[in-house]
């Protein structure tokens, strides 16, 4: 198993789309169905069922896909470990992150100017959810994270500064209805299935978000999923609408988004311990805050 083959399923798994698989890792169609069929082969099962007109997981790549995507971060984590300990690099910054859209697609071209700017630096990046972040952090397993504010206000010693507050997006297909509107109601959701990040996975902001809601239409189906790229996958299948905050939603062109009209807002940021004053960690915070600033 090669690791652009779980790149290549991963992505695929995000997109359900060929074509936007093979532009976001430079390959072709034909590169991308090549590595997916290798896959399948070393795995023994079927991955994705597929014809001319839609690509969907099967019920088997569902179950894989919740642990790829975890192996293959480990797997990029480890060979980055080991690379900086061969080149002997002079400092090495943990960055964790929580494996949002906007992150994946802006911290490339962020970690590259960190690496112009400090060329004795190596940067490493940790997919964590919130409640791995704060502890990273605190133990000093990361040196910075990009996080929802209320996953570490009440924490002692510790800098954050804000790249975006927000409110919340209904994130559906061009199927639903809804997409033709400019602003989504909660009455315009009584009939509809929901879908909510878990709160058990989620800063305690959008928990209190989840419990208001419910009180207001009780009477809704609500499911409830692990990151914004499981919702993705359930509304390119019509499965429902997701509310998700603005900086957490999927870039996919495939998906329409539409603002929320609801009184709450999350605030989204870089923060990092006031004790890790270390040069390079300071400015490797205050580059990634205002990168994001300007995407």
């Amino acid at each position: 198993m090669k690791i652009i083959q779980l790149r290549c399923f991963i992505i695929l798994s995000e997109t359900l789309s060929f074509s936007h698989t093979a532009e976001i890792l430079h390959l072709t169609q034909s590169a991308v169905s090549y590595q997916i069929k290798r896959l399948e082969s070393i795995l023994k099962f079927q991955l994705f069922n597929r014809n001319n007109k839609s690509v969907e997981l099967t019920e088997a790549g569902k179950y894989f896909y919740r642990d790829a995507t975890e192996i293959l971060s480990r797997l990029t984590l480890a060979i980055n470990n080991a690379a900086a300990i061969d080149q002997g690099l002079s400092r090495t910054i943990k960055i964790s992150y929580g494996g949002f859209d906007l992150e994946r697609y802006n911290l490339p071209e962020i970690i590259a100017k960190i690496k112009e700017e400090l060329p004795k630096t190596e940067v490493m990046v940790l997919l964590s959810d919130h409640r791995e972040q704060r502890a990273a952090l605190l133990s000093h397993k990361a040196h910075i994270i990009l996080t929802p504010r209320d996953n570490i206000e009440d924490a002692d010693g510790v800098i954050y500064k804000e790249i975006i507050s927000s409110g919340l997006d209904c994130i559906m297909s061009e199927r639903n209805p809804l997409h033709e509107k400019t602003m989504v109601n909660v009455e315009d959701l009584a009939r509809e299935k929901l879908m909510l990040l878990d709160p058990t996975r989620s800063p305690r902001e959008l928990s209190t978000f989840a419990k208001s809601l419910q009180q207001l239409l009780p009477e809704s189906h609500y499911t409830y999923v692990d990151s914004s790229a499981s919702a993705n996958i359930l509304i390119k299948s019509n499965s429902g609408v997701a509310l998700i905050p603005e900086f957490a939603r999927s870039l996919d062109s495939g998906l329409c988004r539409v603002p929320f009209n609801f009184d709450a807002t999350v605030s989204y940021g870089v923060a990092w311990l006031k004790e890790n004053d270390h040069p390079d960690v300071v400015h490797c915070a205050r580059l990634i805050h205002q990168c994001f600033q300007k995407v």
